[in-house]
């Protein structure tokens, strides 16, 4: 049998990389199994709880391209140079049975993206690349993201929730040391920080707590963010922050 080792220590995405170029004959199953292996059990859940959510959000990048792809393909007519017709061309890529259903996925999380804007506004009187400090902003708002933030504006007051945000970049720091095993060293927020940050405080009972939290890291004030403008002039300032 061929040879291929997953990287251990490497980023989730190098991890999901590697396991995606593999040309030997080890199966999927092999090569997940021997990388999880290799990790302490207690790291283990956690490991497995970043490969799915990047996962996740590799399938909602994966949609978004399809779409855009599809919108250049309209826009430049790109079908005529070799097919009599454009549905000649969608029969040449099986378009009915894989790009429609992508399209149709890029349009449904468009939606939820949305829902999920509206709602982090509606709790936190802002939207998320308003509500959030710079040093936690992500490239772009991914769908799961705005899921769990979405979440957790309605557990959580605004100046809480950066506090434990920032508190929870700083563990994930701490773990992805010289020799760590979660290697995301990202100082920006991602899925899995808010989503543990949910847990926490679910699993503490500590819902809609208004005063701040105690610690190393002075909490940040409530942003006053004025209401200008309507939800969707927000929204088209923004839309490119959304995976």
């Amino acid at each position: 049998m061929s040879s291929h080792i997953v990287p251990v220590t490497g980023t989730i995405q190098t991890v999901i990389s590697s396991i995606i170029n593999n040309r030997t004959s080890i199966t999927v199953e092999q090569q997940l199994a021997d990388h999880l292996d290799r990790i302490p059990i207690t790291e283990r859940l956690g490991e497995v709880q970043n490969l799915l959510l990047a996962i996740s959000e590799a399938d909602a990048s994966i949609a978004e391209i399809a779409s855009k792809v599809w919108m250049y393909v309209l826009a430049h007519r790109l079908w005529e140079s070799k097919y009599q017709s454009l549905e000649d061309f969608k029969l040449s890529i099986a378009y009915g049975d894989t790009i429609l259903h992508l399209l149709k996925r890029y349009g449904e999380n468009n939606t939820r993206e949305q829902g999920f804007a509206r709602s982090i506004l509606a709790n936190w009187k802002s939207l998320p690349e308003k509500a959030l400090p710079v040093e936690l902003q992500p490239p772009k708002y991914s769908r799961d993201i705005l899921q769990f933030l979405s979440r957790l504006s309605k557990i959580c007051p605004l100046d809480k929730a950066i506090y434990l945000l920032k508190e929870q970049i700083q563990k994930r720091s701490l773990l992805a040391g010289p020799g760590g095993f979660w290697k995301m060293t990202t100082i920006h927020i991602v899925a899995m920080d808010v989503s543990n940050v949910l847990q926490d405080l679910q699993g503490s009972g500590d819902n809609r707590v208004e005063g701040r939290a105690s610690g190393n890291i002075a909490p940040k004030g409530r942003l006053e963010v004025g209401q200008e403008g309507s939800l969707e002039k927000s929204r088209s300032r923004s839309r490119s922050r959304y995976v």
